[in-house]
């Protein structure tokens, strides 16, 4: 150490300060020539005018000739006064002390910004766990802290001991978080990484001058958290991952007009070239997908289905396909989801290849009569299932659907069930879904349903066919004989296939309305069984 201290005359000692600091605070009569200094590598302290030589100087006045108490006050609140350049690190040693750990500190930090900042761009270079950690505005703010402390601004170095504080105290409730949810423990070393890099830089921080060892001590914790993020974080590029390279589409988004669907990869996924030859896939498939790590697969296909009744149906029929290319897949449960503000179904599998473990989601959706399957597989441990789950379920996150063609076939649907009281929503939906316009006016609705029910009848098991005509006896007991007669004219023309006139339809389908609200509502419910079960059967036929 350069430079002298100084002992005040209230026992205080102040320093070291260097020759030039010395004489300011001689020549302002905060010391004398009486006042006690110790040179750098020197124990005994001796009187300034035996230590250097102050012939030259000006000033030197004894600092407590007269005045009593409020003179010494004075003297020290100039020497308190005289003593802020030094906080803000103006000696020379104390300045190249700290400014040295600020720069180091700086270096940690632009480093830590880096690594964030590579994570919020390579997905697949950390662990998948951490997929949802905002890894740009980490790396954000590790680069405002760095550039704050490169200066060596002192209010640079305030902030950086805030936030790198906060850090180090928000680790442990995150910590128990993972630790509840059964994340990895590659993430608590993550974390503990996190916190062991913040704790050794506030330490480093400090303010006043502090030794060697302690200077390589908290500089060792820093860089050895920082190891430890990338060490248990990083993950290097796998065999699945190289093998996918070749394939990933140039575009990572997708949309088709005609169906109005639009996809975004979720982090961590990619969309595979149309031309791929990594994945089996139906040949309705609009798009495929791959995790970045190889881990896992998925495809989005699309059909329109004219005679399906139920989305269960449609997820029987999908998940039939997979159970084809899997037969040793399990299922384990199936549950209603929503995709993009439509009504789903999915079922979620299990099953095992070269001694991996895969979580097998398949989810069925439609919008109109357009039905999609999205399947999708992922490489899971068995004892975190919830971690392979997210991933999956990310991925209908990305998917969104105008849903325009759902809504009109709504709105029409609405319209014929009360114009048709005889038909369910369900009849009438199939029986717009099978036209190639999708959407019919409850007349045209009318025509068919009585067409394909006059075909579908005969086909009923005989129990059903008498209880069939028992409720159009009580149904049509309300209307004059005449009418009756009008509507069986009008439904045997129909039964040979002949052209009616629009208005005879109208007037048809405002007596049959007349007469089917004339039933209870249980009757009614019953007849609307029948005419499903009738049509359903002749449609299948027909198709």
């Amino acid at each position: 150490m350069s430079g002298f201290m100084v002992r005040l005359q209230d026992g205080s000692e102040i320093g070291p300060l260097d020759p030039v600091m010395l004489r300011s605070w001689y020549e302002q009569g905060l010391i004398d020539d009486g006042s006690l200094v110790m040179p750098a590598g020197s124990k005994r302290w001796t009187k300034l005018s035996e230590a250097i030589n102050v012939s030259g100087w000006i000033g030197g006045g004894a600092p407590q000739a007269r005045g009593g108490r409020k003179r010494v006050a004075s003297r020290r609140g100039r020497v308190a006064k005289a003593q802020e350049p030094m906080r803000g690190f103006e000696t020379p040693e104390r300045a190249h002390n700290v400014n040295l750990r600020m720069v180091f500190a700086a270096f940690v930090l632009t480093a830590a910004a880096g690594m964030t900042g590579y994570w919020a761009y390579s997905p697949a270079r950390q662990l998948s766990a951490l997929n949802d950690v905002p890894w740009l505005q980490a790396a954000l703010v590790f680069l405002a802290l760095a550039l704050g402390l490169y200066p060596s601004w002192e209010w640079g170095r305030k902030a950086a001991r805030v936030a790198l504080l906060m850090v180090f105290v928000a680790m442990f409730p995150l910590a128990g978080v993972v630790w509840a949810a059964k994340r990895p423990y590659e993430v608590l070393l993550v974390l503990a990484g996190a916190a062991s890099m913040s704790i050794g830089l506030v330490g480093l921080l400090v303010r006043e001058a502090t030794s060697i060892w302690k200077v390589v001590a908290t500089a060792f914790v820093a860089v050895i958290g920082l190891a430890g993020m990338i060490l248990f974080g990083f993950v290097p590029e796998g065999a699945g991952e190289r093998s996918l390279r070749d394939w990933i589409a140039v575009t990572q988004e997708y949309s088709d007009s005609m169906t109005g669907l639009h996809v975004s990869p979720s982090r961590g996924w990619v969309i595979l070239s149309a031309d791929q030859a990594v994945l089996e896939i139906p040949p309705e498939t609009l798009v495929s997908l791959a995790r970045q790590d190889g881990g896992g697969f998925a495809y989005l296909a699309t059909e329109k289905i004219r005679v399906v009744s139920t989305l269960d149906e449609y997820l029987e029929r999908a998940f039939t396909f997979r159970r084809m290319r899997r037969p040793a897949i399990k299922e384990q449960e199936r549950s209603s989801v929503d995709v993009c503000d439509l009504p789903g179904r999915r079922v979620i599998a299990i099953w095992s290849e070269e001694d991996k473990s895969y979580y097998d989601v398949t989810t069925v959706w439609r919008d109109g009569s357009t039905h999609f399957t999205l399947a999708a597989w992922v490489v899971g441990e068995p004892e975190r299932p919830r971690e392979a789950l997210r991933s999956l379920d990310a991925l209908i996150g990305g998917v969104a659907c105008s849903g325009q063609s759902a809504r009109q076939l709504r709105d029409a649907v609405a319209r014929a069930t009360e114009e048709l009281p005889f038909l369910s929503p369900e009849t009438a939906e199939t029986l717009m879904s099978m036209s190639d316009a999708e959407v019919l006016e409850p007349d045209e609705v009318f025509r068919r349903a009585q067409k394909l029910a006059a075909s579908g009848i005969p086909r009923l098991e005989k129990t059903e066919i008498a209880e069939f005509r028992g409720l159009n006896d009580a149904m049509y007991a309300s209307i004059p004989r005449r009418q009756r007669n009008q509507i069986a004219r009008y439904l045997e023309k129909l039964r040979r296939g002949e052209l009616s006139a629009a208005k005879e339809d109208r007037e048809m389908r405002s007596l049959l309305k007349q007469a089917t609200l004339s039933l209870g509502a249980e009757k009614r419910a019953r007849l609307q069984a029948l005419y499903q079960k009738a049509i359903l059967i002749a449609a299948r036929q027909a198709d």
